[in-house]
């Protein structure tokens, strides 16, 4: 009943083994789409500069870690190629280590050590009310001293004989 047409893909092409080579094999890929590197840059939301520096594999112009696994990874989403595939030609080629698992968590790991006791950043907030205390203090005294209020106004009259 369903028909097979050889010009509809229904998954990821196949890298050939052939390319060893992982920006040509890009490039190459991009070609056949008739796409230059400006759409591919439109469309996967990284610059042209990257994009060129990854088929010409200068890594040094390249982000490190899964930042460049994810360019990686979305050109070879954008082009219909098995993205698997590509991360473990990035990997071959540069040795970053590719897992499936390496986002799961964002925060810190065991292995991390600080020489730096940790300090809070809310140890200036007391010092911060302690200002603003003051300042409305020294506003009040001011205040009672011009006469703008008195201190029955307030409901203070009990402080009236410390003035």
């Amino acid at each position: 009943m369903t028909q097979e047409n050889p010009d509809v893909l229904e998954s990821p092409v196949a890298i050939q083994p052939e390319p060893d080579n992982l920006g040509s094999l890009l490039a190459m890929l991009r070609k056949k789409k008739g796409l230059s590197v400006a759409d591919v840059s439109n469309q996967i939301k990284f610059s042209a500069m990257q994009i060129t520096a990854l088929e010409c594999q200068d890594w040094s112009a390249l982000p490190q870690g899964f930042v460049l696994k994810g360019l990686v990874r979305k050109y070879g989403q954008m082009l219909g190629a098995d993205e698997q595939q590509l991360l473990d030609l990035l990997k071959r080629q540069t040795g970053a280590v590719v897992e499936r698992q390496e986002l799961k968590s964002l925060q810190s790991s065991a292995d991390f050590q600080s020489s730096e006791p940790y300090e809070s950043s809310r140890s200036g907030t007391g010092m911060w009310l302690l200002v603003i205390i003051l300042v409305i203090i020294v506003i009040a005294i001011y205040g009672y001293s011009r006469e703008w209020f008195t201190l029955e106004d307030i409901g203070l009259e009990g402080l009236k004989d410390l003035f």
